[in-house]
């Protein structure tokens, strides 16, 4: 593999696994703070979807939102799927 394609693959990889992670720092090595996303979100109201443009912080702080809300869920799924002890004799 060329360095070139190593080097696409990590920023990809930083990328990808950064925002399924929650991990900043690899969004830091893999997305220049000039770069602005473009993203779209449904509207069940008005039924269609809405573009709107975030910046660099932007989306970091959409990922720390993200990943906190996952992390309250993987919790209540952790806790609502226990087995409940057995009753005493």
């Amino acid at each position: 593999m060329s360095a070139d394609t190593e080097a696409v693959r990590r920023a990809a990889l930083d990328y990808l696994e950064g925002f399924c992670e929650g991990d900043s720092t690899r969004h830091i090595r893999s997305i220049m703070p000039e770069v602005y996303k473009y993203g779209y979100m449904w509207l069940p109201a008005q039924n269609r979807y809405n573009g709107s443009q975030m910046t660099w912080q932007g989306f970091k702080q959409y990922v720390e939102r993200f990943n906190a809300a996952a992390a309250v869920r993987r919790a209540t799924v952790s806790v609502s799927s226990a087995t409940p002890p057995a009753p005493a004799p």
